[in-house]
């Protein structure tokens, strides 16, 4: 039974390699909506797991085989789910019991115990048999759990188990070897069998002048293939049966602790696994029921990475229970590694909800999960950062630019070429001029570096130096995107091209009432 040490849902390899998510970055992502929905299966050490982000394309793949299977097999994660927490449930009752003598009662506990744990292992097999499975790692679950019940050990001990299980009224005889020594002495003594009939002495037997007739009321069998080897005493505890075959009970009970752990330790990793395939399904099952598209990304090795109809997941929950959901704005996005990409547009134009869009589906790609897209393709990254405003506590030593220079500092030192950083109004905690002037040298540092970033910004002038930026750099291209009125609505969609400097407040105004005019109109 070792095989099912190698089970794992989450990773393929020991070595797989993966970057951690920060705190402060899970907070500027902003998925309060959608966390909220699936409390409290959100605990600390799920959390912990949302946070450690695979850079394997392989180990991705291998989540999102699992991913898709559980949601192509309806019933499956819930079933599965079931099981392992009857035997988490049982493993913490087993890890707080404290009998372990030797005696009968205590080896039939462990016995149940078995049967339990066996019966629970046969029906997840099962139910992986059943589905339709396609990916790697349920499958291979499958087949390990088949393999364990058929080994040799669980058949044979298996059997023994339903022999006494079947002896509703108990045993009534216990058959006993004794080796005797060259004067007839006893010297040694061990349990050979036991049967369901009473014993009863042959004629031949009867005409034996010395025999030694021993009882013990209501003892049940113990299989003789698995302690007959172990099961000796010495001579002076045949005048206590339960003492001479106290060795054998001893053996069995270690052998079905032995058993219960090596199965129990195996499944409560494997649920925990699974709670993060149900947060991800859950979150699918709760988008879709409200006619929300996701998809499973393509991933490529390099290239461009394209995504049609992307939209910002806790927007879209947070407008589930509104009409305002079918006014939700989606927006194709391209990308090419090393783009620079400088966002402006108007106040409250959408800038920050697409900047947390982008996050969102790197995020979910690379845990596996489907992302809120109708489609993409997605090259894998090897750390997400961003850099967004900050609390007013956390800028008193530094003031608000020493804290944002020394943050971006810091993200910086831990960014590669395959790297990606989301930044948001960065910089903006000083003159127009200054602030222009320190977001052109990060941009050319990220650029010179190699790696990816959208800087959203209401510096309308950093989105017309574009061709300034790419003069300068051979590894990037700098790119600018605006944000545009959809449907003459507060929606705003994102389009390649050149900042027009208009903030579309007084559209947004008059939508609601608010322009000059009509307040003017309202009060006469």
């Amino acid at each position: 039974m070792d095989n099912v040490k190698e089970m794992s849902l989450l990773w393929t390899t020991p070595e797989d390699t993966y970057f951690q998510l920060e705190d402060k970055t899970v907070d500027d992502l902003n998925m309060t909506a959608v966390f909220d929905d699936i409390t409290p299966t959100l605990t600390k050490d799920m959390m912990a797991l949302l946070q450690k982000i695979p850079t394997s394309m392989d180990t991705i793949k291998y989540r999102q085989g699992i991913m898709r299977d559980f949601v192509e097999n309806g019933l499956l994660l819930d079933g599965m789910k079931v099981n392992m927490e009857k035997l988490i449930k049982m493993k913490h009752l087993i890890k707080y019991s404290f009998q372990s003598e030797p005696n009968m009662y205590n080896l039939l506990s462990r016995m149940d115990e078995v049967w339990e744990v066996m019966s629970v292992t046969e029906t997840l097999h099962q139910l992986l048999h059943d589905a339709n499975l396609h990916s790697e790692g349920l499958i291979r679950i499958e087949k390990l759990l088949y393999d364990t019940i058929h080994g040799h050990v669980y058949e044979d001990f298996k059997a023994d188990i339903c022999q006494i299980r079947s002896m509703d009224e108990g045993i009534r005889c216990v058959k006993i070897g004794i080796n005797l020594d060259d004067y007839l002495k006893p010297r040694e003594v061990m349990l050979l069998s036991v049967e369901e009939e009473a014993f009863k002495y042959t004629r031949k037997m009867k005409k034996t002048r010395k025999i030694m007739s021993i009882g013990l009321n209501q003892i049940k069998a113990i299989p003789r293939k698995i302690f007959a080897p172990d099961s000796l005493a010495l001579p002076d505890a045949l005048n206590n049966l339960e003492l001479v075959i106290a060795p054998a009970m001893k053996a069995l009970i270690d052998f079905c602790d032995g058993f219960n752990t090596i199965l129990l330790d195996i499944y409560e990793p494997i649920l925990t696994e699974l709670m993060y395939y149900d947060m991800g399904l859950h979150i699918y099952r709760k988008a879709t029921e409200h006619h929300l598209v996701l998809c499973q990304p393509e991933l490529i090795d390099a290239g461009q990475t394209k995504i049609e109809g992307l939209y910002n997941l806790n927007l879209a929950y947070t407008l589930m229970h509104s009409d305002k959901l079918r006014d939700m704005v989606d927006n194709d996005f391209t990308m090419t590694h090393g783009n620079l990409f400088i966002l402006t547009g108007a106040n409250r134009g959408g800038k920050t909800t697409f900047t947390q869009s982008i996050g969102q589906i790197y995020w979910f790609t690379q845990l596996g999960y489907y992302v809120p897209a109708r489609g993409a393709y997605m090259e894998v990254i090897d750390g997400l950062f961003t850099h967004f405003p900050t609390t007013e506590v956390e800028t008193i030593y530094n003031g608000r630019l020493g804290e944002e220079c020394e943050r971006f500092s810091s993200i910086f030192s831990k960014m590669s070429a395959r790297g990606l950083l989301l930044m948001n109004e960065s910089f903006d905690g000083t003159s127009h001029t200054e602030s222009l002037m320190i977001a052109m040298d990060t941009l050319k540092a990220i650029g010179h570096l190699g790696a990816c970033v959208i800087f959203n910004t209401h510096l309308h002038e950093l989105g017309k130096r574009v061709q300034e930026l790419n003069e300068g750099l051979s590894r990037a291209r700098a790119i600018s995107l605006v944000t545009h009125l959809h449907r003459q609505q507060e929606a705003f969609k994102v389009f390649e091209g050149i900042p027009e400097g208009k903030s579309y407040a007084k559209d947004i105004a008059v939508k609601y009432g608010v322009s000059y005019e009509q307040l003017v109109e309202f009060q006469s």
